[in-house]
């Protein structure tokens, strides 16, 4: 779904009926389903509804309406997009999966302690209209009484008295929208929720597994310390296959070399004096470096889109 796609669902979602509930949910990493869920009763349904609505018009006008366009995730999108991810990948979908059941499952029986977020879910009354979840990661509860400041109203008899309470505030704004199973994110909170460093380690040692076994390194037990010690594992959810063929090919692993500037041993194979060119081609494999066709100098970058021309 692209920017304009995005925007028009949600859209729809106010002229359309829909089943809204609120969900507040806490996170215990010590569990294996780290989630807890709690049902939000309200005192008037239409609060919901409004609150539902308010929210679709300011992340419309002030989240996607400033983007310029929607991403696949790759853990180093810019601020000025929106990632999107499928549920069903395998960074997010064992805590997704766990995440969503507890959802669905949450009674109205309140849970203590100190919550990590909340879930606003659109169930549409017509199967043509699409369910939206707005997942924020900000504690929704409020308690007015604390260190840093005393607050207090006016009473029946115009007299300041103290407030107490908790109260719970709902912000205009979500952190990421799921809509047909993908992941529409404006930030890197959803990362946290998910737990996605996990996976991400997990990604990186099957990235390493599979280019390790390439037999295409002088000295393979040396470079295999070198690339362990490589230290963001978010690099290797680009890994390009095409790339990594490149290199067991050994007419097109010599060019490689060339361009990267690391020395080859008699009989073809990659030889490293230091980590920094290790560095190097983990990077070009996972898609990071590229080679100006018109200057010949070596490039780097995150984030790269291919311009369909006509």
């Amino acid at each position: 779904m692209d920017k304009d796609k995005l925007i028009e669902t949600l859209i729809s979602s106010k002229d359309n009926e829909y089943n809204w509930n609120l969900y507040f949910f806490k996170i215990d990493r010590r569990n294996s389903n780290p989630y807890i869920a709690y049902k939000i009763r309200f005192k008037n349904d239409q609060y919901i509804i409004e609150y539902a609505k308010t929210l679709v018009d300011m992340v419309v006008k002030y989240q996607l309406e400033k983007i310029k366009e929607i991403k696949d995730y790759t853990g180093e999108n810019t601020k000025v997009s929106c990632d999107r991810l499928e549920t069903s990948n395998e960074l997010v979908k064992g805590q997704w999966d766990y995440f969503v059941d507890d959802i669905v499952n949450a009674s109205d029986k309140k849970i203590e302690g100190k919550y990590h977020g909340y879930v606003l879910e659109g169930r549409p009354s017509n199967d043509s209209e699409k369910s939206l979840i707005f997942v924020k990661m900000a504690n929704p509860i409020i308690n007015l009484k604390n260190k840093h400041s005393s607050v207090f109203t006016f009473d029946s008899d115009n007299e300041l008295a103290e407030m107490s309470d908790e109260v719970c505030k709902l912000r205009m704004d979500t952190d990421c929208i799921v809509i047909d199973e993908v992941i529409y994110s404006f930030n890197y909170k959803f990362e946290d929720l998910l737990n996605m460093e996990k996976t991400m380690q997990k990604v990186k040692a099957r990235a390493l597994e599979q280019i390790i076994a390439i037999d295409a390194f002088e000295n393979k037990s040396e470079f295999e310390q070198m690339a362990k010690a490589y230290k963001s594992p978010r690099t290797f959810i680009t890994l390009k296959n095409e790339r990594v063929e490149r290199i067991m090919n050994k007419t097109k692993r010599e060019q490689v070399a060339t361009m990267l500037q690391i020395k080859m041993s008699n009989d073809g194979r990659f030889v490293f004096e230091n980590e920094e060119e290790v560095s190097l081609l983990i990077r070009y494999l996972c898609f990071k470096v590229f080679k100006d066709a018109e200057t010949d100098d070596l490039l780097e970058a995150n984030n790269v889109t291919k311009l369909l021309l006509n």
